[in-house]
């Protein structure tokens, strides 16, 4: 091992030292050049005790409910039957004027808590159950097999 100072071989135990922030190996004579670098036992770390994030599922993905079809005409000719402008129906669920009208108009679908509440204040239905339907998957046989190629034999027993 060479000095990193005047690139000499090290004889003995080389020396640590910090000059202007940087720490070098360096043999006895070029220690007097800098500050000798404090030695620390490796402290034992301790074991995390963070407990793990448990990320909730969003309520919409658990409920298995959909909005009906014309959601936002049901929702409008209720609320001007009722004689409810946007604005004081917007301040009445505490969303904003513009979301209930892009849900009037269907650009947007409120979330299931929105829905339950303005079926709660408009007395109307919006939400259904949502039926899955899952089709039977539909074999076909449309190549050979390995399996219908080789024709398999029992080995017999000669006892």
């Amino acid at each position: 091992m060479n000095c990193e100072i005047c690139g000499k071989p090290i004889i003995g135990t080389p020396r640590k030292i910090v000059i202007e922030k940087t720490v070098l190996t360096v043999c006895a004579e070029c220690a007097k050049y800098g500050t000798p670098v404090r030695q620390q036992a490796p402290s034992a770390k301790k074991p995390s005790t963070r407990r793990p994030l448990l990320v909730k599922p969003s309520p919409d993905l658990l409920q298995s409910v959909d909005l009906v079809e014309g959601y936002g005409k049901i929702i409008k000719d209720t609320r001007e039957a009722m004689g409810i402008t946007r604005e004081v129906f917007a301040r009445m669920l505490g969303e904003k004027e513009s979301v209930i009208r892009r849900i009037e108009l269907e650009e947007m679908r409120p979330t299931i808590d929105l829905a339950k509440k303005i079926e709660k204040i408009l007395k109307v239905k919006l939400l259904k159950p949502l039926q899955e339907e899952y089709p039977l998957p539909h074999f076909q046989k449309t190549s050979l097999t390995f399996g219908d190629v080789v024709v398999l034999r029992k080995r017999e027993k000669n006892e």
